[in-house]
């Protein structure tokens, strides 16, 4: 939780409890307080015979035993376990259940009762087959240590084995009708589980009260809540908290009573948890668990409440303490390394906080609640990812991570020593993401790591957590921004006041653990009969491609599942009322109008405008509703394996298949040199969108985003493709190779790929450096290829983003729109968005989807192979049979029209016989031919070109029936507009004579001079004139607002249109408008495209003066607008930018004014000065 769970303050398992008053105390721990119904059964080993007499048994358990009495035995007595403390005079109940397993066998008795005093009752008939519930009552005798002995007479003359089973058996004081069976609490002692409970004996003592009392020191007036589960076996037991105001509670007897007071404290000292005798003639006997004395949180108290008084929001960043609007979601799950994103709305612009540290913090007070006293909950320290100001609302956005993020980070082997201990790898860890440990304590932390099975392979340290977090089978999160490895967190918290709650399916205890390894399926369980267990009752994780594991698979499944099964809960959703303090992994209980249940919180969504938060506990991760080892089932006889070694760049697989006759093993190796065995026609599930990750450049990709042109090292021109992509291919080391770059925001779309109905469909792809915010939309194409259906995917922080969507019934084609929303750099590579769940990705020869599927069919006179080719792009089947018989020799039928080709040494087709008659070949010998008809030639030479099929080809130059290739370049005939086109597809072009020193190289498009090229003197484009489109309507510029050339070298001013015929409302400026920009002052400043100092005005000091003058003359609610009106100030991406000769424009009309006003207050100082000199003078005149 994000608040302090508040500990236990005495001790669970009764070690500082302390006997008073001389009291003789014993405890011992028993079975979970769960099992024990009704009153105590004195019978211990109750269901253990001590004498048999001729009786054999032959099978017995915890509450049964099955006995065999010989034939021809008339009567026959079993004695059990004399009956402990019991006292002259006592009543006692005997409870059993006995089952007759002989069968035809009938009319056969039992007595039973004590020794030498067999109870009054008359004796039961038992027969075949009928389980009986019997109960007898009686007094016990002088010397209950003698007689009270239980015991079973058999009376009969049986002819053959008497077979039955004695269960259940439970001894009680007292008349007990109908009483449940429960075994001793003796039966019970040196019990291991985790869920234990403690029985309670005492006797002796002096004291008035017979009690056990432990000492908690708190402070007056503090708020406790003091808890356990009791089951006396008498009146007798009395709880009571000394110094709080609660008050003293009896507990019934033989019963289980939950225990649960809450109070405050009366006095500074000790709490003392009582267990007192109501009668101090009587002693205490119960079975206790789980006692606690806590203290009560006042923030927990205070969100229980209806309304809050204050419910404040605050973020803490070096540019200071800023209320703000927050939303912060939760979400992950058990066995994995989870993280925290937070969004914040504030005002004012702060984007200088980008990839800053943050805390968030939060107030809450209720005036019903100590006084209305505030509460503070620290949520910890985020890193700021993403930011967005908006100018018209003035608010900035921010998108942050908590510390997790900064294992976000490519693993370095250098720092790192093998072999180790998981506790030191994850310091070491801690260390190389600057974060630190919160603990030396936690499950697992001395397992070894003996080797760096990380190394070579592009891993992150968020990665390695995950692996540790399965290996240790802990879940790892941020506590006190610190690395935390915990189990479960069980907060003892109750909610019981929802918005609304839905309870679901129960998880849990897992009882099947599946080491796997993906793509190839390749599974290693425990337990070994996983397949025995009925498939509705398999709660099964899967640990997937866990480098740690390899070579040791069933070691660790039959290791780590006992670690696993003590985990229950009940799925959930609900939405609480002011919320916000749990944590993935937060056990706690709801109320679902009956009883608590356990839920575990695996997202929790605190949103600050929305008095309820939103939680979701769902099962983890690894957990398989289609169970894993059902394919393993079909797998009978086999040994599968496939050793994926990263580090070493080897694959290496095995298939072997036993049979009662024959043995078939077939191995394969990859290496990255070589190939050891080859195969083809591999059924593959591959990218269903061609070109995902731009294998073939930018082909069939669409780019809808204002035009621009991009200069890179070369000057590239992608066939069909327009100046405005956003994105780039890019070689990386990934096992697609080939990769998408977006450069900058924008919308790029995809090809469509061919989808079928009923299928589900799953993207997955891998970042390669940056970690923003990305949308993928899948667009939906009925088969008339018109739009039906988009749905948006928000990916955000993972270095693997994956999503699975049901395209609609009657969608047949789909495409994927990519939206990226800043201008870091992102990089996607492995893209696949395949058939079924997401898929790691898969190399496609074709890069399309494939599968074959052959057989052989022997019979005794023939051999037949079918062989079957699905393209599932296009719908269409091939299939092709080849058939060898001793009466018809070889056979062969085919949908395609193929049929034999003869390949030599090479690989290379010599021959090809088709099933139309038609016959290939490479070379052609024969005595006598007679050709009728025209003949076709596909090899040999003519005019010096060889022919090649349908083609001629030279050197570097190829003549094809549809285009001419240049080496890598083609040229052929154009689509893009009717009548005569051709497109030159050609990553170069080069145009001109290189060689050219004293004449021009000119360029004509349409008959018309495009540009005239000086002689190549130099490097750059060297033109006469740039001439704009004739075109209306289009912005025609050099450059834009966000891709500008750093300089521009002109012989002459710039000539702008002035004529006065271009203008319109042509008007003096408004003197207000002047007096806005009075403090627009020039200034020196250094820029980051340079070194250089440079002088000029600040975008923002020009933007202020025209919202100041916009808000004066036209109002809040219109002044944004206005502004953006002035072509003097221009915006692309929050980027501000000038028209600097219309700023000069500003302020020579400011300082014009300014002049004139001088020379106006120049004038009349000196005619002000004229009449001063006249006075002066006509004063000394008269003198």
């Amino acid at each position: 939780m994000y608040i302090k769970n508040t500990p236990n303050l005495i001790k669970s398992d009764f070690s500082d409890f302390t006997a008073f008053g001389g009291a003789i105390v014993t405890k011992n721990k028993t079975f979970p307080i769960e099992v024990f119904k009704g009153g105590r059964n004195l019978a211990i080993n109750g269901n253990v015979p001590t004498r048999l007499g001729r009786m054999i048994v032959t099978e017995q358990g915890e509450d049964f035993v099955k006995l065999k009495l010989p034939s021809g035995a008339t009567v026959e007595y079993i004695n059990f376990n004399s009956i402990q403390n019991l006292n002259t005079g006592d009543e006692i109940t005997l409870n059993f259940n006995i089952e007759l397993l002989t069968q035809n066998i009938s009319n056969y008795r039992v007595r039973y009762g004590l020794r030498n005093n067999v109870f009054p009752d008359t004796p039961i008939l038992i027969s075949s087959g009928v389980n009986y519930f019997v109960q007898g009552f009686n007094e016990i005798g002088e010397n209950p240590s003698v007689r009270a002995q239980p015991i079973l007479i058999f009376d009969g003359n049986p002819n053959e084995d008497l077979e039955f089973v004695i269960s259940r058996r439970k001894v009680t004081l007292g008349f007990n009708d109908n009483e449940p069976y429960s075994p001793a609490p003796e039966d019970g002692y040196g019990y291991t589980g985790s869920d234990g409970a403690y029985h309670i004996q005492t006797s002796g003592g002096g004291h008035t009260l017979k009690f056990l009392a432990t000492g908690v020191y708190l402070d007056n007036d503090v708020d406790v809540n003091v808890k356990g589960d009791y089951h006396s076996f008498n009146d007798n037991l009395v709880l009571w908290s000394n110094r709080t105001n609660i008050s003293p509670k009896p507990i019934p007897s033989n019963s289980t009573y939950e225990y649960n007071e809450k109070g405050k404290t009366t006095a500074v000292g000790g709490v003392q948890y009582q267990f007192r005798a109501v009668n101090i003639s009587d002693s205490l006997d119960f079975i206790a668990s789980d006692p606690s004395i806590k203290e009560v949180s006042n923030v927990l108290e205070i969100l229980k409440q209806s309304t809050l008084d204050k419910d404040v929001h605050t973020i803490h960043t070096s540019e200071g303490d800023f209320s703000a609007q927050v939303k912060m979601t939760t979400q992950g799950s058990l066995y994995a390394s989870n993280a925290v994103m937070l969004e914040v709305e504030i005002r004012g612009d702060h984007r200088d906080l980008k990839r800053e540290e943050i805390t968030y913090t939060r107030e809450i007070a209720s005036e019903d609640v100590n006084s209305g006293t505030s509460e503070t909950i620290d949520y910890g320290t985020f890193v700021v990812l993403e930011v967005d100001y908006d100018i018209s609302s003035e608010k900035t956005t921010l998108v942050c991570y908590d510390l997790m993020v900064k294992t976000q980070q490519e693993y370095d082997s250098e720092l790192f020593t093998y072999p180790t201990t998981v506790h030191n790898l994850l310091l070491s860890l801690a260390s190389a993401c600057n974060l630190e440990l919160d603990t030396n304590t936690y499950k697992g932390s001395n397992l070894p790591i003996t080797s760096d099975v990380w190394v070579n392979v592009n891993y992150t340290y968020r990665d390695i957590l995950n692996h540790i977090a399965q290996l240790t089978t802990n879940t790892i999160k941020m506590q006190g921004d610190k690395l935390h490895l915990f189990d479960y967190e069980d907060t003892g918290v109750q909610l019981n006041r929802f918005a609304n709650l839905k309870i679901g399916e129960d998880y849990g205890p897992t009882n099947i653990l599946n080491i796997s390894y993906e793509p190839q399926r390749d599974n290693v369980f425990s337990p070994a009969n996983a397949n025995d267990i009925p498939k509705d009752e398999r709660k099964e994780l899967v640990f997937v491609n866990n480098p740690i594991f390899m070579g040791n698979e069933q070691s660790y499944a039959d290791t780590l599942l006992p670690q696993l099964t003590s985990m229950t809960y009940s799925t959930s959703e609900f939405k609480l009322y002011h919320g916000g303090i749990f944590q993935v992994g937060d056990m706690v209980e709801v109320f679902n109008g009956t009883e608590y249940v356990k839920t575990l919180i695996t997202q929790q969504v605190l949103d600050s405008s929305n008095v309820q938060s939103e939680y979701i506990s769902s099962v983890p991760f690894t957990f398989k509703s289609e169970y894993v080892v059902e394919t393993d089932e079909k797998r009978q006889g086999q040994t599968t394996y496939f050793l994926v070694d990263k580090q070493n760049g080897i694959i290496k697989g095995l298939v072997e298949k036993q049979t009662e006759t024959s043995e078939k093993i077939s191995e394969l190796e990859l290496t990255t040199e070589e190939i050891q065995a080859q195969v083809s026609n591999i059924a593959v599930g591959s990218n269903i969108i061609y070109n995902l990750n731009f294998e073939d450049d930018m082909s069939g990709w669409r780019f809808l985003n204002d035009g621009y042109l991009t200069f890179g090292e070369k000057a590239r021109f992608y066939s069909g493709v327009l100046f405005n992509s956003n994105a780039i291919p890019v070689e990386t080391h990934s096992l697609s190779k080939s990769s998408i770059r977006f450069l900058r925001t924008g919308t790029a779309l995809s090809p469509k790929g061919y989808v079928v109905p009923n299928s589900v469909y799953s993207y997955k792809a891998r970042r390669m450096d940056n970690l923003q915010r990305y949308t993928v939309t899948v667009i939906e194409y009925n088969s008339s290829n018109t739009e039906i259906k988009r749905t948006p995917f928000n990916l955000v922080s993972k270095r693997y983003e994956e999503f699975t969507i049901q395209p609609a019934q009657n969608t047949m084609y789909i495409a994927l729109q990519f939206d990226v929303y800043d201008s870091t750099v992102l990089t996607l590579s492995e893209q696949m968005f395949a058939r079924g769940k997401p898929a790691n990705y898969q190399e496609s020869a074709e890069a399309v989807k494939l599968w074959a599927e052959s057989k052989f069919t022997i019979v005794d006179d023939s051999i037949t192979l079918n062989s079957q080719k699905v393209d599932s792009m296009n719908n269409k089947i091939d299939n092709a049979t080849l058939k060898l018989s001793a009466e018809e020799g070889v056979e062969i039928w085919s949908t395609n029209g193929k049929g034999l080709t003869i390949r030599d040494s090479n690989n290379e087709a010599t021959v090809s016989m088709n099933t139309d008659g038609t016959i290939t070949t490479k070379r052609m010998v024969a005595n006598d031919a007679v050709v009728n008809g025209h003949i076709e030639a596909v090899t040999g030479k003519i005019a010096g070109f060889d022919i090649n099929g349908n083609n001629l080809k030279g050197d570097g130059v190829q003549l094809d029936r549809n285009q001419i290739t240049v080496g890598p370049a083609i040229i052929k005939p154009s689509n893009l507009t009717e009548g005569s086109s051709v497109k030159v597809q050609a990553r170069v072009t080069e145009l001109g004579d290189e060689t050219a020193t004293t004449t021009g190289n000119w360029l004509f498009f349409g008959g018309r001079q495009l540009f005239a090229g000086f002689p190549n003197i130099g490097y750059g484009l060297e033109i006469m004139n740039i001439n704009p489109s004739a075109s209306t309507g289009y912005p025609r510029s050099i450059g834009n607002t966000s891709k500008r050339f750093t300089d521009i070298y002109l012989e002459t001013q710039p000539n702008v249109s002035s004529d006065i015929r271009y203008k319109s409302n042509i008007q003096d400026i408004d003197n207000n408008l002047l007096d806005a920009f009075e403090g627009v002052m020039p200034k020196l400043f250094n820029t980051q495209f340079d070194n250089n100092i440079h002088f000029g005005y600040i975008a923002q000091d020009v933007e202020r003066a025209l919202y100041k003058y916009c808000l004066k003359k036209y109002g809040y609610e219109f002044a944004n607008e206005k502004v953006k009106q002035f072509a003097v100030l221009s915006k692309s991406e929050s980027y501000l930018s000038l028209l600097y000769g219309e700023l000069t424009v500003i302020k020579d009309a400011y300082y014009h004014r300014e002049v004139e006003r001088l020379k106006a207050q120049n004038q009349a100082l000196q005619s002000e000065l004229q009449t001063i000199k006249q006075f002066i003078g006509m004063g000394e005149n008269n003198a």
